[in-house]
């Protein structure tokens, strides 16, 4: 088999030249381009273009090959979802055609978690348009409907999926009102066989084979260990990391959900705020009954500081009922390019706090300020940057909302921090978010 990709090697489930169907002896196999394919006669040799044989990808490919994989069906086992159960499933699309390529699950009213091979800008990844609640590939108009306006990959990600860490996080540019799902903690442990949900409409990037009603199924949780003794038996290599995971069922498979969609422990009573996302889909070669191999996903649990990180609250603040004495929190997080982060900590932080008091809007006592490294700073070009944690409490829903459009006028602060301290080369805002703190209820 011969199939060509322009994509580099390491991007590995955009590259998987995998049997589509067969038709006369023939095998339509996916080009470069993702609407782009080509017949190849099966007589030929088994080749891959760019793709070492001994590599994972090709020795998943050979063996998908071998088994002659019938790529007709989507979640496989799996049944429509109902039009209400998964509220917060994201649909990624290109920003000109509307296309859809990845899946993700809304977290927060504007954070979107995905594969960090879905939007990596580094390997000309776009920022999406993002549809969200649709239960239907080709509906005429989706539920809600947002744009990327930045995104996040783990900064252990290099591009190679075998090194893991294959998550991001899309910023929306507008607030999406739907019940979402919990995020796994460090105290969700998984039980051997476990019955997980994966959710989409079948498409692991070049391929183009879609449902077009949106697709559940229920997979089985496979400890790493047995994970790996399973893609030693198939492909005689066990490649998973520390934040990798594995699903698998003999009688019902998902290898047809979508690269960045969402692994789900679901609600008992079908709620889907109740539901908790454990992962999203890495590669998604494996976990169907010809190949024998589970799919992988990011395990949330192993990158968790990652996504503590970057999802401090949730955004805005509603009304308290009666009766509540109002205590509010805003917490802001933004970056700065600072020559060292000792200096920044030093001069910085006390510069941040000041600036806010002077507001007038909150005291001094009731803003607290902290910075760590970060990575890729959005807007800047400076590789490695100081992520600044802003905590601010107030007294009132009046102070609250003041101080929130104090602090989104880039005048009040970024712009005199970037003005008055000449070891810091840039300044940009990144997350502005805020809870209610109810007492006396």
């Amino acid at each position: 088999m011969y199939c060509e990709s322009s994509r580099p090697s390491y991007f590995a489930v955009a590259i998987l030249c995998t049997v589509i169907v067969e038709v006369s002896g023939n095998i339509l196999v996916q080009n470069s381009g993702r609407r782009s394919l080509q017949f190849v006669s099966t007589n030929t040799d088994f080749r891959l273009s760019g793709i070492a044989e001994d590599s994972v990808v090709g020795l998943l490919a050979q063996a998908l090959l071998r088994r002659q994989r019938r790529i007709g069906e989507f979640v496989l086992g799996g049944v429509p979802a109902s039009a209400t159960r998964y509220p917060y499933f994201v649909s990624l699309r290109q920003p000109r055609s509307e296309t859809h390529f990845c899946g993700g699950v809304l977290v927060t009213r504007t954070k979107v978690l995905t594969a960090a091979h879905c939007v990596d800008q580094r390997l000309g990844e776009p920022l999406p348009i993002v549809h969200v609640g649709r239960n239907c590939l080709n509906c005429p108009t989706a539920a809600f409907k947002a744009s990327a306006v930045a995104s996040e990959v783990h900064p252990q990600w290099t591009g190679n999926f075998l090194d893991g860490n294959d998550v991001a996080i899309v910023t929306l540019d507008d607030s999406i009102e739907v019940p979402f799902p919990s995020i796994a903690t460090s105290d969700t442990v998984l039980a051997n066989r476990q019955l997980l949900q994966v959710v989409g409409f079948g498409y692991h990037n070049h391929f183009e084979v879609l449902s077009e009603l949106l697709q559940v199924g229920t997979v089985e949780y496979i400890p790493n260990d047995e994970c790996g003794r399973m893609f030693q038996q198939v492909i005689n290599r066990n490649f998973l990391t520390g934040t990798m995971m594995c699903a698998f069922n003999h009688t019902t498979d998902a290898c047809r959900g979508d690269s960045g969609g969402p692994l789900i422990i679901p609600s008992p009573t079908g709620d889907p705020s109740g539901d908790v996302v454990v992962g999203v889909v890495s590669l998604g070669m494996g976990g169907c009954r010809p190949d024998g191999t589970p799919a992988v996903y990011t395990d949330f649990v192993k990158v968790l500081q990652f996504l503590q990180a970057h999802l401090l609250m949730q955004p805005r603040v509603s009304l308290p009922p009666t009766g509540c004495q109002e205590k509010y929190e805003l917490n802001w997080l933004f970056g700065v390019c600072p020559y060292g982060l000792q200096d920044w900590r030093a001069t910085g932080e006390p510069l941040v706090a000041a600036l806010i008091s002077q507001s007038g809007i909150a005291t001094g006592n009731s803003v607290e300020v902290g910075s760590d490294w970060g990575f890729s700073l959005a807007n800047c070009g400076c590789p490695i940057y100081a992520r600044v944690f802003v905590k601010i409490r107030l007294g009132s829903r009046d102070q609250a909302d003041r101080m929130w459009l104090f602090i989104a006028d880039d005048r009040n602060i970024l712009s005199r921090i970037r003005n008055s301290m000449r070891s810091v080369t840039c300044a940009s805002g990144l997350q502005l978010s805020g809870r209610l703190v109810r007492e006396n209820c």
